[in-house]
């Protein structure tokens, strides 16, 4: 798994339209309580290359409005909080999950095979799993238009114990995930790089990142948050171009470098009926794996893998293209 640095430009790409927007962030910051570094930590926005995708503020005055007049590519969740139950109604991208529009500037722009890294403010929690998903390309290439409880999803990544004696000692990738900082800044946020496999149909996607924390006994926690995907062959981390109407550049248009050997247009794979899940759905209430007691004696000694949880697909879809970065 690779974890290499990811280096940042954002300070050039700040629309003009976007400076209202982020002086009432500020403001509500300033006086309306407790912002997100100091809580669990949520998804803040997304990379590719050098290129910064701006993410939902759930402390924003502006609420859903976000969706439509920053251009962002995330949908929509009310809070940092983490949802508690397997059967949650919004366990596939969170309370309430709503999506931005369906225009090209919110969407991520990649070519599978490409590295896609979330930013997360101040991560807490030491114990659990973290894996990404997407969903089945969506119909007619509108990802707003779909029913979450209905999509159907695979996994393309995922970390859970890397090391240790056993599960409450041991080294959990939720914990190295801390120590992963924007940028190289100890005191900055956390970022969580997972490249799109290569061999992935082109299309629309939703992509759903989940940490599952189990630090509570009996208590599971889940933390989920979507983002809107554009795979594209010959995609890649060229040329950086406008959205939104302003002078920032803050979406990513490909230099159009050919499509690859034996790769045309609309070509790709989807992985096998087995590997699908629906989110209330893949995971059981009754389920020892998730409704544990990571510290008591029971369980002192005991080890398990990265993938006790639902197997992943990544060697189904096709590894990284080692010449995108």
């Amino acid at each position: 798994m690779s974890l290499s640095r990811t280096y940042l430009v954002i300070r050039s790409q700040i629309m003009p339209d976007m400076i209202p927007l982020l002086l009432a962030a500020l403001l509500a910051t300033r006086f309306s309580g407790p912002a997100l570094v100091s809580a669990h930590g949520g998804l803040a926005n997304y990379t590719v290359g050098d290129v910064w995708y701006p993410g939902y503020d759930p402390n924003s005055p502006l609420g859903p409005l976000q969706l439509s007049q920053i251009g962002i590519p995330q949908r929509s969740y009310s809070s940092i909080d983490p949802l508690f139950s397997p059967t949650s109604p919004f366990l596939a991208c969170n309370t309430p999950g709503l999506s931005p529009p369906n225009s090209p500037q919110h969407y991520i722009s990649l070519a599978p095979g490409s590295k896609l890294t979330a930013i997360y403010y101040y991560w807490l929690h030491p114990v659990g799993p973290m894996s990404v998903w997407l969903s089945a390309p969506c119909p007619n290439d509108d990802c707003t238009a779909v029913k979450l409880e209905e999509v159907r999803w695979f996994k393309i990544w995922e970390a859970g114990l890397l090391s240790g004696p056993n599960l409450a000692e041991g080294m959990w990738f939720q914990k190295q995930f801390q120590n992963i900082k924007w940028d190289g800044d100890a005191y900055g946020e956390n970022r969580w790089e997972v490249v799109i496999p290569r061999g992935v149909k082109e299309g629309r996607y939703i992509v759903r990142h989940e940490i599952l924390s189990l630090h509570v006994a009996g208590r599971p926690q889940w933390y989920v948050e979507c983002g809107h995907l554009d795979l594209r062959r010959g995609t890649t981390k060229g040329e950086r171009v406008k959205v939104g109407g302003g002078k920032g550049e803050v979406g990513i248009k490909g230099e159009e470098e050919g499509e690859g050997e034996g790769e045309g247009e609309g070509e790709g794979v989807l992985p096998p009926e087995e590997y699908w899940v629906r989110f209330p759905g893949a995971y059981r209430e009754d389920d020892p794996d998730i409704f544990i007691d990571v510290y008591s004696e029971e369980n002192a000694n005991r080890t398990v893998s990265g993938e006790f949880f639902i197997a992943g697909i990544t060697e189904t879809v096709g590894e990284a293209d080692p010449d995108i970065e």
